[in-house]
């Protein structure tokens, strides 16, 4: 009975937040699920208020026939419970990790398709970041796992930001961040290289784009390997 009472509240708690969703923006939820909820909570109530009254009348003196017969009414019960919780569940949208949003590129009455470019919402991590380093595929032999690194915001190379190796992505993928040099290639392929950082104490964000220089390991002399 007490785990039958537990659930009640948590559903209860879940009713409340659909409602204080609904009073901060009208259009996420339809009055319809609404109406529905609410009944389908009230029904819930009466359900289990009526367990509670078979309960206590077995407690109190009755045939081990009608206890167990009371016994699977609460089970339907719970069953009953569990599956409307399951559909409220279907209706909320819940973050994977904790984050931050970064960008909002939807707004109410929109429709998201899966795959969509660029993404409904953007969402991170800001007091940890990463940055992804293109070394170019001539160069990609000199780079090594646990390499150190450092990296300069562009345009501000008064301090620089120390670098945590993370890893390295294994296959080299054609090159996407063109200068527009007229003397840059443009069929190289590049190896990506992930490392992360701290925010430091200068204001750094997501998106940036940094010079990253890597501590190289040189060339493999002949017949090294």
């Amino acid at each position: 009975m007490e785990r039958a009472e537990a659930e009640f509240a948590d559903w209860r708690e879940r009713l409340a937040k659909l409602e204080k969703s609904k009073n901060i923006d009208p259009g996420s939820i339809s009055n319809d699920q609404m109406d529905q909820t609410r009944q389908q909570v009230k029904s819930q109530e009466a359900n289990l208020a009526e367990a509670k009254a078979r309960l206590a009348a077995l407690k109190a003196g009755a045939w081990e026939y009608d206890i167990r017969q009371q016994e699977a009414a609460l089970s339907a019960v719970k069953a009953s419970l569990s599956e409307a919780k399951q559909r409220l569940a279907w209706h909320v949208v819940t973050a994977p990790r904790n984050g931050s949003i970064l960008q909002i590129n939807i707004r109410p009455g929109e429709w998201a398709s899966p795959g969509q470019n660029p993404a409904p919402i953007l969402m991170g991590r800001t007091d940890r970041l990463q940055v992804r380093a293109d070394v170019d595929e001539v160069n990609a032999v000199e780079v090594r796992t646990g390499a150190k690194a450092i990296a300069y915001l562009r345009g501000y190379t008064d301090k620089y930001i120390p670098l945590e190796f993370e890893r390295i992505d294994p296959y080299a993928i054609p090159k996407q961040q063109l200068t527009g040099d007229s003397r840059e290639r443009v069929d190289v392929r590049v190896l990506q290289v992930i490392y992360s950082f701290k925010v430091p104490d200068f204001p750094v964000y997501p998106g940036q784009q940094v010079d990253v220089f890597i501590e190289s390991a040189g060339r493999p002399k002949e017949g090294q390997k």
